[in-house]
């Protein structure tokens, strides 16, 4: 069986593969973002926008704050938010506090996040 044969279907000038990976993360590129080009809109969100530097200030503070209630280095925080701005903070939150985003639905009933928080095994949870 041919391995990848999905490659032959790849439009000419399609690279194989994303090599060579970066070497960065996402909160290093909002960060290197939000330094040179601070006013660069990040998000759009029902006509209103956050720029990178904004982005990088709320996360941070959202950060901080997780870190105030206890969470620590690799601590599951799970975000039962909507696709909104407050997920992206929250997530960047988390990522810059140490900590695991597990995501729930929102629009879980009781029973179903009783199980999947047994499941994940988070402490904190954000919700709206």
């Amino acid at each position: 069986m041919e391995s990848k044969w999905w490659l032959r279907h790849y439009d000419e000038g399609v690279p194989h593969t994303l090599q060579p990976y970066p070497e960065s993360t996402l909160l290093d590129i909002v960060k290197e973002t939000s330094t040179q080009r601070p006013e660069h809109t990040a998000l759009l969100f029902k006509g209103s926008k956050i720029t990178y530097a904004e982005l990088d200030r709320l996360s941070a503070a959202f950060a901080n704050a997780l870190i105030d209630l206890g969470v620590k280095k690799g601590d599951r925080v799970a975000l039962m938010l909507p696709n909104s701005p407050q997920f992206i903070i929250s997530l960047l939150g988390v990522w810059k506090a140490g900590g695991v985003v597990v995501p729930l639905n929102p629009l879980y009933t009781e029973h179903e996040l009783q199980h999947a928080l047994a499941d994940c095994g988070a402490e904190t949870i954000v919700v709206l």
